[in-house]
């Protein structure tokens, strides 16, 4: 049985203060270890106000929205406690702020993060430690921001990304975190450069929304070679420095509208050629196709599809025969527009009968044939631009089933040699050779154990 506790009458004023104090102790964040900022927006305007902060404050979690705004704040490493917002991050209007120096502990922003209008900042790699943003990421009219070649962790984007009027910019790593995108990404008047960046291509394959580049003094768009759906439209316009969009050769979707148009040098498109679903289509785009206004070789698909050359006729290099298959290694001497993606070889029998494989790499292996039949090959180079006319016929070659090598006899093993299946291998040795798995010959020595 339980018994409750009593006090005498004198000590309850006592207990009742001493419980009051504790429990005030334990809420109050002068006299205990906080994390979360009190739930209130923050706008920070002056420098003094930025120490203010970093001087009075222990929390590293501010719920709500965090604002720094004002020409007279020149640091922000007051902040350096901060760890997450769980509203809008928004730096703008700070005309002599360089660096975001003392954002470098920030990990996540539930909100949006926006960076516009800092004429001095120059980099913004202290944000290079944020994981995830809620919202849009916005980063725009930022003169003389050029640096973001810094080890960016960034893998989640819930809305969409615009960079925009940041002309100095020259590369888009900090989008190499990313493997997809479901909103829209924008780059518009903030590249100087979009050719591979130190650590090589992003590894971003999709993008949800729109890719827009646009008004950008880029020469290339090689970055986003591992780009392969577009779920809205793809416009690139206005870039006049643009040579060729030979890093979107591996897009093969996009879900709305295709423009390209007003880029003033651009006369290499070859890289829409998969796009546009050469030579007879149907093209992988869902809306309307516009190509205009560039330089001749960029004007419609007709003109695209015109430029477009095939690889130059193989030879065969190499001949192997096998059980019941023959094995062709070829090269081209002309490439054509595209890299050769494989070859088709055909063989024919003395009726005519053919027997056709596909392979990739160099070399392609014909199956299914008739040992002891002789046949005549050829092949095909395979590439994005077509096919090429077909070699000329091989000498006949005969698939044949491997003997079965008598333990008692020693064997020779010839690689690379010059030695071939009719040859003896040794003076005064039996003719019994043949093409072993490894590229050699094996050949009887006329020795016995």
């Amino acid at each position: 049985m339980q018994v409750p506790l009593r006090y005498p009458a004198i000590f309850s004023p006592f207990i009742s203060a001493t419980m009051t104090l504790l429990l005030l102790t334990a809420f109050d964040p002068t006299t205990a270890q906080a994390t979360t900022c009190p739930l209130q927006d923050y706008a920070l305007n002056t420098q003094s106000e930025v120490d203010d902060f970093g001087d009075t404050t222990t929390c590293t979690a501010i719920y709500r929205d965090l604002t720094i705004t004002g020409s007279g704040i020149t640091s922000l490493s007051p902040l350096s406690n901060i760890t997450s917002v769980g509203g809008d991050l928004t730096i703008a209007s700070n005309a002599n702020l360089g660096t975001l120096n003392g954002l470098d502990s920030l990990t996540s922003v539930t909100g949006a993060v926006t960076v516009n209008s800092n004429g001095s900042l120059y980099s913004i790699c202290d944000l290079q430690n944020v994981t995830t943003i809620g919202g849009d990421l916005v980063v725009a009219s930022n003169a003389g921001l050029d640096n973001l070649e810094c080890p960016w962790t960034l893998q989640s984007v819930g809305g969409n990304i615009r960079f925009e009027d940041n002309p100095n910019i020259t590369t888009l790593s900090y989008l190499r975190g990313l493997t997809t995108h479901s909103g829209s990404l924008t780059i518009h008047n903030s590249m100087s450069r979009l050719r591979f960046g130190a650590d090589g291509p992003l590894s971003l394959i999709s993008i949800g929304g729109d890719l827009v580049i646009e008004e950008n003094t880029i020469t290339g768009v090689d970055e986003l070679v591992n780009l392969t759906s577009v779920g809205g439209a793809l416009t690139i316009s206005g870039n006049n420095s643009l040579d060729d969009v030979d890093g979107l050769s591996n897009l093969d979707s996009v879900g709305g509208n295709l423009t390209v148009q007003s880029n003033a040098t651009l006369g290499d498109c070859l890289g829409f050629v998969p796009l546009l679903g050469y030579p007879n289509g149907p093209d992988s785009v869902g809306g309307s196709v516009t190509i205009a206004s560039n330089q001749s070789g960029c004007n419609s698909v007709s003109d695209i599809f015109s430029a477009v050359s095939p690889p130059g006729k193989p030879s065969i290099t190499k001949i192997t025969a096998g059980d019941g298959q023959i094995s062709l290694t070829a090269s081209v001497s002309q490439v054509g527009s595209f890299p050769v993606t494989g070859y088709r070889g055909t063989c024919k029998d003395s009726l005519n009968r053919s027997f056709t494989q596909m392979g990739s790499g160099s070399s392609v292996t014909v199956t299914g044939l008739t040992n002891g039949t002789a046949y005549t090959c050829t092949v095909v180079a395979l590439s994005d631009g077509g096919e090429s006319q077909a070699s000329g016929e091989s000498i006949p070659v005969t698939p044949e089933e491997k003997p079965e090598i008598d333990p008692a006899v020693l064997w020779l093993v010839i690689k690379d040699s010059g030695y071939s299946e009719d040859d003896d291998a040794y003076p005064g040795a039996p003719n019994e050779c043949f093409n072993n798995d490894k590229g050699g010959v094996v050949c009887e020595t006329g020795f016995t154990l």
